[in-house]
Protein backbone atom coordinates (compact mmCIF):
# COMPACT_ATOMS: atom_id res chain seq x y z
CA UNK A 1 0.00 0.00 0.00
CA UNK A 2 2.76 2.43 0.97
CA UNK A 3 4.64 1.89 -2.29
CA UNK A 4 1.61 2.60 -4.43
CA UNK A 5 1.05 5.92 -2.70
CA UNK A 6 4.47 7.27 -3.73
CA UNK A 7 4.82 5.68 -7.16
CA UNK A 8 2.56 8.10 -9.05
CA UNK A 9 4.34 11.26 -7.81
CA UNK A 10 7.73 9.65 -8.47
CA UNK A 11 6.79 8.54 -12.00
CA UNK A 12 5.47 12.04 -12.72
CA UNK A 13 8.81 13.58 -11.71
CA UNK A 14 10.81 11.08 -13.80
CA UNK A 15 8.50 11.52 -16.81
CA UNK A 16 8.91 15.31 -16.70
CA UNK A 17 12.69 15.00 -16.41
CA UNK A 18 12.78 12.68 -19.43
CA UNK A 19 11.27 15.52 -21.49
CA UNK A 20 13.27 18.33 -19.85
CA UNK A 21 14.83 20.73 -22.38
CA UNK A 22 18.26 20.71 -20.71
CA UNK A 23 18.39 16.92 -20.61
CA UNK A 24 17.13 16.64 -24.19
CA UNK A 25 19.87 19.00 -25.35
CA UNK A 26 22.72 17.22 -23.56
CA UNK A 27 21.49 13.79 -24.76
CA UNK A 28 21.45 15.11 -28.33
CA UNK A 29 24.99 16.52 -27.97
CA UNK A 30 26.28 13.15 -26.80
CA UNK A 31 24.38 11.11 -29.39
CA UNK A 32 22.10 9.52 -26.79
CA UNK A 33 18.76 11.12 -27.57
CA UNK A 34 17.33 7.90 -29.04
CA UNK A 35 17.78 6.31 -25.60
CA UNK A 36 16.10 9.26 -23.88
CA UNK A 37 13.14 9.22 -26.28
CA UNK A 38 12.64 5.48 -25.79
CA UNK A 39 12.72 5.95 -22.01
CA UNK A 40 10.13 8.72 -22.33
CA UNK A 41 7.85 6.50 -24.46
CA UNK A 42 8.12 3.58 -22.04
CA UNK A 43 7.35 5.81 -19.06
CA UNK A 44 4.29 7.14 -20.86
CA UNK A 45 3.09 3.57 -21.49
CA UNK A 46 3.51 2.78 -17.79
CA UNK A 47 1.74 5.96 -16.69
CA UNK A 48 -1.26 4.99 -18.78
CA UNK A 49 -1.58 1.73 -16.82
CA UNK A 50 -0.50 2.72 -13.31
CA UNK A 51 -3.96 3.80 -12.10
CA UNK A 52 -5.41 0.36 -12.83
CA UNK A 53 -2.35 -1.32 -11.32
CA UNK A 54 -2.79 0.62 -8.08
CA UNK A 55 -6.39 -0.58 -7.84
CA UNK A 56 -5.47 -4.23 -8.48
CA UNK A 57 -2.44 -4.39 -6.20
CA UNK A 58 -4.65 -5.14 -3.16
CA UNK A 59 -5.82 -8.45 -4.61
CA UNK A 60 -2.63 -9.49 -6.40
CA UNK A 61 0.74 -10.26 -4.83
CA UNK A 62 2.23 -10.39 -8.33
CA UNK A 63 1.12 -6.81 -9.03
CA UNK A 64 2.60 -5.70 -5.71
CA UNK A 65 5.95 -7.26 -6.61
CA UNK A 66 5.78 -5.68 -10.07
CA UNK A 67 5.20 -2.26 -8.49
CA UNK A 68 8.23 -2.73 -6.22
CA UNK A 69 10.37 -3.46 -9.27
CA UNK A 70 8.88 -0.41 -11.00
CA UNK A 71 9.75 1.78 -8.02
CA UNK A 72 13.35 0.56 -8.07
CA UNK A 73 13.65 1.14 -11.82
CA UNK A 74 12.09 4.61 -11.55
CA UNK A 75 14.68 5.49 -8.91
CA UNK A 76 17.47 4.27 -11.21
CA UNK A 77 16.05 6.35 -14.06
CA UNK A 78 15.85 9.39 -11.78
CA UNK A 79 19.52 9.04 -10.87
CA UNK A 80 20.58 8.74 -14.51
CA UNK A 81 18.47 11.71 -15.63
CA UNK A 82 19.86 13.67 -12.70
CA UNK A 83 23.38 13.02 -14.02
CA UNK A 84 22.39 14.39 -17.43
CA UNK A 85 20.89 17.48 -15.81
CA UNK A 86 24.05 17.92 -13.76
CA UNK A 87 26.20 17.70 -16.90
CA UNK A 88 23.99 20.22 -18.73
CA UNK A 89 24.27 22.69 -15.86
CA UNK A 90 28.02 22.08 -15.63
CA UNK A 91 28.51 22.86 -19.30
CA UNK A 92 26.34 25.98 -19.00
CA UNK A 93 28.52 27.09 -16.10
CA UNK A 94 31.65 26.50 -18.18
CA UNK A 95 30.26 28.54 -21.09
CA UNK A 96 29.64 31.47 -18.74
CA UNK A 97 33.21 31.56 -17.37
CA UNK A 98 35.45 34.56 -18.05
CA UNK A 99 37.56 34.60 -21.20
CA UNK A 100 40.75 34.32 -19.14
CA UNK A 101 39.78 30.93 -17.78
CA UNK A 102 37.89 29.66 -20.82
CA UNK A 103 40.88 28.01 -22.49
CA UNK A 104 41.90 26.11 -19.34
CA UNK A 105 38.36 24.82 -18.87
CA UNK A 106 38.02 23.93 -22.54
CA UNK A 107 41.30 22.03 -22.42
CA UNK A 108 40.03 20.09 -19.41
CA UNK A 109 36.83 19.10 -21.21
CA UNK A 110 38.73 17.21 -23.91
CA UNK A 111 37.54 14.86 -26.62
CA UNK A 112 38.50 11.96 -24.36
CA UNK A 113 36.33 13.30 -21.53
CA UNK A 114 33.46 13.65 -23.99
CA UNK A 115 33.86 10.00 -25.00
CA UNK A 116 34.12 8.85 -21.38
CA UNK A 117 30.83 10.58 -20.56
CA UNK A 118 29.19 9.17 -23.69
CA UNK A 119 30.10 5.55 -22.94
CA UNK A 120 29.41 5.83 -19.22
CA UNK A 121 25.94 7.30 -19.74
CA UNK A 122 25.13 5.00 -22.66
CA UNK A 123 25.81 2.03 -20.39
CA UNK A 124 23.66 3.49 -17.63
CA UNK A 125 20.81 4.27 -20.01
CA UNK A 126 21.05 0.79 -21.52
CA UNK A 127 20.82 -0.75 -18.06
CA UNK A 128 17.81 1.37 -17.07
CA UNK A 129 16.05 0.71 -20.37
CA UNK A 130 16.63 -3.01 -19.90
CA UNK A 131 14.92 -2.82 -16.51
CA UNK A 132 12.07 -0.73 -17.90
CA UNK A 133 11.64 -3.05 -20.89
CA UNK A 134 11.27 -6.04 -18.55
CA UNK A 135 8.73 -4.12 -16.48
CA UNK A 136 6.71 -3.17 -19.57
CA UNK A 137 6.80 -6.77 -20.84
CA UNK A 138 5.52 -8.04 -17.50
CA UNK A 139 3.00 -5.21 -17.34
CA UNK A 140 1.48 -6.28 -20.65
CA UNK A 141 0.84 -9.76 -19.22
CA UNK A 142 -1.37 -8.27 -16.49
CA UNK A 143 -3.74 -6.82 -19.11
CA UNK A 144 -4.13 -3.56 -17.21
CA UNK A 145 -6.80 -1.18 -18.45
CA UNK A 146 -5.33 1.87 -20.17
CA UNK A 147 -6.25 5.24 -18.70
CA UNK A 148 -5.12 8.66 -19.84
CA UNK A 149 -2.38 9.91 -17.51
CA UNK A 150 -2.53 13.36 -16.01
CA UNK A 151 -0.87 15.72 -18.49
CA UNK A 152 2.56 16.74 -17.26
CA UNK A 153 4.18 18.65 -20.08
CA UNK A 154 1.73 20.74 -22.09
CA UNK A 155 -0.50 22.50 -19.62
CA UNK A 156 -2.62 25.60 -19.30
CA UNK A 157 -1.91 27.95 -16.43
CA UNK A 158 -3.69 31.07 -15.22
CA UNK A 159 -2.98 34.20 -13.20
CA UNK A 160 -5.34 33.49 -10.29
CA UNK A 161 -3.83 32.48 -6.95
CA UNK A 162 -5.07 32.05 -3.38
CA UNK A 163 -2.07 33.57 -1.62
CA UNK A 164 -3.12 32.38 1.83
CA UNK A 165 -2.45 28.84 0.57
CA UNK A 166 1.15 29.62 -0.40
CA UNK A 167 3.95 28.94 2.09
CA UNK A 168 7.60 29.94 1.99
CA UNK A 169 7.61 32.26 -1.03
CA UNK A 170 7.03 35.71 0.55
CA UNK A 171 10.73 36.59 0.41
CA UNK A 172 10.94 35.55 -3.25
CA UNK A 173 7.88 37.64 -4.05
CA UNK A 174 9.35 40.73 -2.40
CA UNK A 175 12.61 40.36 -4.31
CA UNK A 176 10.83 40.04 -7.67
CA UNK A 177 8.39 42.89 -6.98
CA UNK A 178 11.31 45.12 -5.97
CA UNK A 179 13.14 44.34 -9.21
CA UNK A 180 10.10 45.09 -11.35
CA UNK A 181 9.46 48.44 -9.67
CA UNK A 182 13.07 49.63 -9.33
CA UNK A 183 13.75 52.41 -11.88
CA UNK A 184 17.49 51.83 -11.47
CA UNK A 185 17.08 48.29 -12.85
CA UNK A 186 14.16 48.78 -15.26
CA UNK A 187 15.82 51.23 -17.63
CA UNK A 188 14.75 49.85 -21.00
CA UNK A 189 11.45 50.45 -22.72
CA UNK A 190 10.73 46.76 -22.12
CA UNK A 191 12.68 44.69 -19.59
CA UNK A 192 12.60 40.90 -19.32
CA UNK A 193 12.91 39.05 -16.01
CA UNK A 194 13.21 35.25 -15.89
CA UNK A 195 12.19 33.15 -12.89
CA UNK A 196 14.34 30.01 -13.16
CA UNK A 197 14.11 26.70 -11.33
CA UNK A 198 13.67 22.95 -11.70
CA UNK A 199 10.22 21.44 -12.19
CA UNK A 200 7.98 21.36 -9.12
CA UNK A 201 9.59 24.34 -7.34
CA UNK A 202 6.64 26.69 -7.83
CA UNK A 203 7.80 29.11 -10.53
CA UNK A 204 4.26 29.60 -11.80
CA UNK A 205 2.99 30.12 -8.26
CA UNK A 206 5.59 32.81 -7.63
CA UNK A 207 4.69 34.54 -10.89
CA UNK A 208 1.00 34.45 -9.86
CA UNK A 209 1.84 36.04 -6.49
CA UNK A 210 3.77 38.85 -8.17
CA UNK A 211 1.14 39.35 -10.88
CA UNK A 212 -1.62 39.82 -8.28
CA UNK A 213 0.34 42.01 -5.84
CA UNK A 214 -1.46 45.31 -5.11
CA UNK A 215 1.70 47.35 -5.74
CA UNK A 216 2.12 45.72 -9.13
CA UNK A 217 -1.53 46.37 -9.99
CA UNK A 218 -0.99 50.08 -9.36
CA UNK A 219 2.34 50.19 -11.16
CA UNK A 220 1.25 48.79 -14.55
CA UNK A 221 -1.60 49.73 -16.86
CA UNK A 222 -2.14 46.51 -18.80
CA UNK A 223 -1.85 42.89 -17.65
CA UNK A 224 -1.52 39.76 -19.79
CA UNK A 225 -0.83 36.12 -18.90
CA UNK A 226 0.00 33.47 -21.52
CA UNK A 227 1.07 29.85 -20.98
CA UNK A 228 3.66 29.00 -23.64
CA UNK A 229 4.91 25.48 -22.75
CA UNK A 230 6.92 23.38 -25.21
CA UNK A 231 5.64 24.83 -28.51
CA UNK A 232 7.14 28.30 -29.06
CA UNK A 233 5.21 29.43 -32.13
CA UNK A 234 5.45 33.19 -32.48
CA UNK A 235 2.15 33.62 -34.32
CA UNK A 236 0.22 31.51 -31.81
CA UNK A 237 1.77 33.29 -28.83
CA UNK A 238 1.01 36.69 -30.37
CA UNK A 239 -2.61 35.72 -30.96
CA UNK A 240 -2.90 34.47 -27.38
CA UNK A 241 -1.57 37.79 -26.11
CA UNK A 242 -4.12 39.64 -28.24
CA UNK A 243 -6.95 37.43 -26.98
CA UNK A 244 -6.01 38.09 -23.35
CA UNK A 245 -5.56 41.83 -23.88
CA UNK A 246 -8.87 42.27 -25.75
CA UNK A 247 -11.00 39.54 -24.10
CA UNK A 248 -11.68 38.18 -27.58
CA UNK A 249 -11.64 34.50 -28.49
CA UNK A 250 -10.31 32.75 -31.60
CA UNK A 251 -8.47 35.66 -33.21
CA UNK A 252 -7.77 34.41 -36.73
CA UNK A 253 -5.02 36.80 -37.87
CA UNK A 254 -2.10 34.93 -39.44
CA UNK A 255 -0.25 37.73 -41.25
CA UNK A 256 2.61 38.93 -39.05
CA UNK A 257 2.43 42.54 -40.23
CA UNK A 258 -1.26 42.67 -39.36
CA UNK A 259 -0.51 41.03 -36.01
CA UNK A 260 2.16 43.61 -35.24
CA UNK A 261 -0.15 46.48 -36.18
CA UNK A 262 -2.94 45.06 -34.02
CA UNK A 263 -0.57 44.52 -31.09
CA UNK A 264 0.72 48.08 -31.37
CA UNK A 265 -2.83 49.36 -31.27
CA UNK A 266 -3.75 47.28 -28.22
CA UNK A 267 -0.56 47.99 -26.30
CA UNK A 268 -0.98 51.67 -27.16
CA UNK A 269 2.22 52.73 -25.42
CA UNK A 270 0.82 51.47 -22.14
CA UNK A 271 3.16 50.23 -19.42
CA UNK A 272 2.32 46.53 -19.47
CA UNK A 273 3.17 43.39 -17.52
CA UNK A 274 3.18 40.25 -19.66
CA UNK A 275 3.80 36.83 -18.12
CA UNK A 276 5.06 34.10 -20.46
CA UNK A 277 4.71 31.00 -18.32
CA UNK A 278 6.60 27.73 -18.78
CA UNK A 279 8.93 28.71 -21.63
CA UNK A 280 11.15 25.95 -23.07
CA UNK A 281 12.40 27.54 -26.30
CA UNK A 282 16.19 27.97 -26.48
CA UNK A 283 16.33 29.26 -30.06
CA UNK A 284 17.31 32.93 -29.95
CA UNK A 285 15.92 33.60 -33.44
CA UNK A 286 12.37 32.73 -32.34
CA UNK A 287 12.63 34.98 -29.30
CA UNK A 288 14.00 37.85 -31.43
CA UNK A 289 11.00 37.49 -33.73
CA UNK A 290 8.53 37.68 -30.84
CA UNK A 291 10.45 40.51 -29.20
CA UNK A 292 10.09 42.63 -32.34
CA UNK A 293 6.32 42.26 -32.12
CA UNK A 294 6.13 43.04 -28.40
CA UNK A 295 8.61 45.87 -28.04
CA UNK A 296 7.36 48.20 -30.78
CA UNK A 297 4.10 49.22 -29.08
CA UNK A 298 5.24 49.14 -25.46
CA UNK A 299 5.13 51.96 -22.97
CA UNK A 300 8.29 52.82 -21.06
CA UNK A 301 8.90 50.55 -18.07
CA UNK A 302 6.98 47.57 -19.45
CA UNK A 303 7.96 44.13 -18.17
CA UNK A 304 7.90 40.64 -19.64
CA UNK A 305 8.20 38.06 -16.85
CA UNK A 306 9.22 34.56 -17.97
CA UNK A 307 9.11 31.30 -16.00
CA UNK A 308 11.45 28.57 -17.19
CA UNK A 309 13.53 25.57 -16.11
CA UNK A 310 16.35 26.53 -18.44
CA UNK A 311 19.25 28.87 -17.70
CA UNK A 312 19.73 29.13 -21.45
CA UNK A 313 16.20 30.54 -21.86
CA UNK A 314 16.95 33.13 -19.17
CA UNK A 315 20.20 34.00 -20.93
CA UNK A 316 18.70 34.63 -24.38
CA UNK A 317 15.51 36.36 -23.17
CA UNK A 318 16.43 38.16 -19.98
CA UNK A 319 17.59 41.78 -19.73
CA UNK A 320 17.41 41.80 -15.91
CA UNK A 321 19.32 39.41 -13.62
CA UNK A 322 17.25 36.23 -13.32
CA UNK A 323 15.55 35.18 -10.09
CA UNK A 324 16.73 31.66 -9.29
CA UNK A 325 14.10 29.83 -7.25
CA UNK A 326 15.39 27.51 -4.53
CA UNK A 327 13.68 24.54 -2.80
CA UNK A 328 11.66 25.25 0.33
CA UNK A 329 13.49 24.97 3.63
CA UNK A 330 12.56 22.18 6.05
CA UNK A 331 10.19 24.27 8.16
CA UNK A 332 8.28 25.73 5.22
CA UNK A 333 8.03 22.25 3.68
CA UNK A 334 6.68 20.93 6.97
CA UNK A 335 4.09 23.73 7.22
CA UNK A 336 2.91 23.04 3.67
CA UNK A 337 2.69 19.31 4.34
CA UNK A 338 0.69 19.88 7.54
CA UNK A 339 -1.90 21.99 5.69
CA UNK A 340 -2.49 19.09 3.28
CA UNK A 341 -2.04 16.06 5.52
CA UNK A 342 -3.74 16.98 8.80
CA UNK A 343 -7.26 18.10 9.60
CA UNK A 344 -6.82 19.43 13.13
CA UNK A 345 -10.50 20.40 13.31
CA UNK A 346 -11.33 16.68 13.39
CA UNK A 347 -8.53 15.26 15.51
CA UNK A 348 -5.14 16.45 16.76
CA UNK A 349 -2.47 14.11 15.33
CA UNK A 350 -0.20 12.32 17.77
CA UNK A 351 3.41 13.33 18.36
CA UNK A 352 4.54 10.09 16.74
CA UNK A 353 2.53 10.86 13.62
CA UNK A 354 4.11 14.31 13.47
CA UNK A 355 7.59 12.76 13.77
CA UNK A 356 6.90 10.28 10.98
CA UNK A 357 5.46 13.10 8.87
CA UNK A 358 8.69 15.08 9.19
CA UNK A 359 10.63 12.08 7.90
CA UNK A 360 8.34 11.88 4.87
CA UNK A 361 8.72 15.62 4.25
CA UNK A 362 12.51 15.40 4.25
CA UNK A 363 12.26 12.91 1.38
CA UNK A 364 10.37 15.53 -0.65
CA UNK A 365 13.60 17.64 -0.80
CA UNK A 366 11.81 20.98 -0.67
CA UNK A 367 9.81 20.54 -3.88
CA UNK A 368 6.36 22.10 -3.20
CA UNK A 369 4.70 19.97 -5.88
CA UNK A 370 5.92 16.75 -4.24
CA UNK A 371 5.21 18.00 -0.70
CA UNK A 372 1.61 18.83 -1.63
CA UNK A 373 1.13 15.53 -3.45
CA UNK A 374 2.42 13.53 -0.49
CA UNK A 375 0.40 15.59 1.98
CA UNK A 376 -2.78 15.00 0.00
CA UNK A 377 -2.10 11.26 -0.15
CA UNK A 378 -1.32 10.98 3.56
CA UNK A 379 -4.48 12.87 4.52
CA UNK A 380 -6.51 9.76 3.71
CA UNK A 381 -4.25 7.49 5.80
CA UNK A 382 -4.66 7.69 9.56
CA UNK A 383 -3.17 4.34 10.50
CA UNK A 384 0.28 4.56 12.05
CA UNK A 385 1.60 1.56 10.11
CA UNK A 386 0.77 3.26 6.78
CA UNK A 387 2.74 6.35 7.75
CA UNK A 388 5.64 4.33 9.11
CA UNK A 389 5.81 2.25 5.93
CA UNK A 390 6.05 5.40 3.80
CA UNK A 391 8.75 6.92 6.01
CA UNK A 392 10.84 3.75 5.78
CA UNK A 393 10.35 3.31 2.02
CA UNK A 394 13.26 4.37 -0.20
CA UNK A 395 11.27 5.07 -3.36
CA UNK A 396 11.57 8.85 -2.99
CA UNK A 397 15.24 8.79 -1.99
CA UNK A 398 16.27 9.32 -5.60
CA UNK A 399 14.85 12.84 -5.42
CA UNK A 400 17.41 13.76 -2.78
CA UNK A 401 20.31 12.33 -4.82
CA UNK A 402 19.17 14.15 -7.95
CA UNK A 403 18.75 17.42 -6.09
CA UNK A 404 22.17 17.08 -4.47
CA UNK A 405 23.87 16.66 -7.86
CA UNK A 406 22.08 19.68 -9.32
CA UNK A 407 22.74 21.92 -6.31
CA UNK A 408 26.46 21.12 -6.33
CA UNK A 409 26.93 22.60 -9.79
CA UNK A 410 24.57 25.53 -9.15
CA UNK A 411 26.57 26.46 -6.03
CA UNK A 412 29.97 25.95 -7.68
Amino acid sequence: MALSMVLSPLLSVVFRLAADSLITKICHIHGLDNYRRKLHRQLLAIQEMIADAEERRVESQAVQEWMKDLGAAANEALDVLGEFQYEALRQNAISQQSCASAKVIKDFFTHENHLVFHYKMRNKLTKVLGQIDEIVTEMNKFNFIRRDPTPTIDRETHSFVVESEIIGRDSDKEKVVSKLMDPKQVRDNVSVLAIVGMGGLGKTTLAQMVYNDDRIKKHFQLFMWVCVSTEFRVTNISKSILEVATNENDISISNKEVLQSRLQGILGRKKYLLVLDDVWNEEKEKWDELRTLLFSGAGSGSIIMVTTRSKEVAKIMGTLPSHDLEPLNDEDSWMLFQKRAFDVTVEEPSEELYAIGRTIVRKCVGLPLVVKAMGGLMRTKREMHDWRAISENNVLNGLRNSKRNINSIMDG
